[in-house]
């Protein structure tokens, strides 16, 4: 589309070395209007009151921008992956800052069909079908003939996932030297697909692991069959939430604050709108840090 009828904005990713230049790599987000328009006349008809747009990336990286407290979490390089149904997304930064963004044409519906084509069945059969294995884990998982056919199903689409992974954290290593990831978090619906995080463990130098988002929130409005696991599948819903957020979360134990008065760099609450004005630049992400205590989560996610 043309950009003169559209919205852009840029996120800084940081200074890049370009043979004997240093240079200022950025990421570019563009939406058409009509298409803002559109989607915000769908909203409105639902009975919403829009309060702010955000791309998905700087969402999903809200929620871990939220636990940068220490000077040394500033240097840390965190790599998300968030595995939807669609597609996925693969989210690298340093500290509070985005560096890389990358879309991915492979999710859980490919996943699906895989298993729909390998095993002879309907999509809504097979996708019922990972919903129950994924919900059934015993000891003799690993000894399901039917386990390890979907397994097997799956395996070509998650491979490539993993590969494309993998360029991406070369393509991070090479351009932003001098810092490396430690370990890569899973977000998304398909995060609870314990196949899917061996299998891409298994293929990455660094370590796999399903993200915690809702970590020191408030879950208790919740119903209990919804509190289960890691709870990954509403790290968007959380990032976007976060936006317009301006309280603050408990400590990382769920330990009352009291029990850390005495220990001042374990109870240090970061306000979310200060961090947002310090961090005021034009562009998108301006996902501010901060903690919440999560009461008003449920309208913040309707809104």
């Amino acid at each position: 589309f043309d950009t003169d009828d559209a919205i852009v904005h840029h996120i800084p990713a940081g200074e890049v070395r370009q043979g004997l230049d240093t240079r200022q790599e950025v990421i570019v987000l563009a939406a058409a209007r009509a298409d803002i328009d559109l989607y915000l006349e769908q909203l409105h008809h639902c009975g919403l009151q829009v309060q702010s747009l955000d791309v998905e990336p700087a969402a999903l990286y809200r929620t871990i921008d939220r636990f940068v407290r220490r000077k040394e979490d500033e240097n840390l390089v965190n790599v998300l992956i968030d595995v939807g149904y669609h597609r996925s997304q693969v989210v690298i930064g340093r500290g509070r800052e985005i560096n890389f963004i990358k879309p991915i044409d492979l999710g859980g519906r490919h996943l699906s069909e895989s298993v729909s084509r390998k095993l002879g069945i309907s999509f809504d059969e097979a996708k019922t079908l990972r919903r129950r294995l994924n919900d059934s884990q015993s000891e003799d998982a690993a000894r399901d003939p039917v386990r390890q056919a979907v397994f097997d199903a799956t395996r070509s689409v998650v491979d490539e996932l993993a590969r494309e992974l993998s360029l991406c954290l070369r393509y991070y290593s090479v351009t932003f030297r001098g810092h490396r990831p430690s370990r890569v978090r899973i977000v998304g619906g398909e995060a609870c697909d314990s196949q899917v995080v061996r299998q891409l463990g298994a293929s990455l130098p660094i370590p796999v692991e399903v993200a915690r988002p809702l970590l020191s929130v408030d879950i208790s409005r919740m119903k209990p069959a919804d509190r289960r696991g890691h709870l990954s599948e509403w790290s968007m819903a959380l990032g976007l939430a976060l936006r317009m957020t301006t309280r603050t979360f408990g400590p990382h134990d769920g330990a009352p604050r009291e029990a850390h008065e005495a220990t001042p760099a374990s109870a240090t609450v970061i306000d979310l709108g200060q961090a947002m004005a310090q961090a005021g630049s034009e562009s998108s992400n301006d996902s501010g840090s901060g903690e919440k205590t999560a009461t008003a989560l449920p309208e913040a996610v309707h809104a």
